[in-house]
């Protein structure tokens, strides 16, 4: 697997503690591993693209998606 995957996989498992900050189990968000993941491929979209087709190519994600217009882990460079 690749290791950036592997990762996105370790950042995406949560640990479940008691009250007492004893750990009981790990669980995985599978809904936080697909968010790492769409914003990776939103990261080499910005920049490999032009910003036209960027931002054409963002708000065709949030379509289908359906994530939020205003989701955006990134800021544009200055040219």
């Amino acid at each position: 697997m690749n290791e950036r995957i592997k990762e996105f996989a370790k950042q995406s498992t949560v640990d479940i503690k008691d009250e007492f900050g004893h750990w009981i189990n790990s669980e995985f968000d599978k809904e936080k591993f697909a968010e790492l993941i769409i914003q990776e491929c939103i990261k080499i979209n910005e920049e490999e693209l032009s910003y036209v087709a960027f931002d054409i190519l963002l708000d065709r994600y949030h379509e289908h998606f359906g994530t939020n217009s205003d989701w955006k882990p990134y800021e544009f460079q200055e040219l």
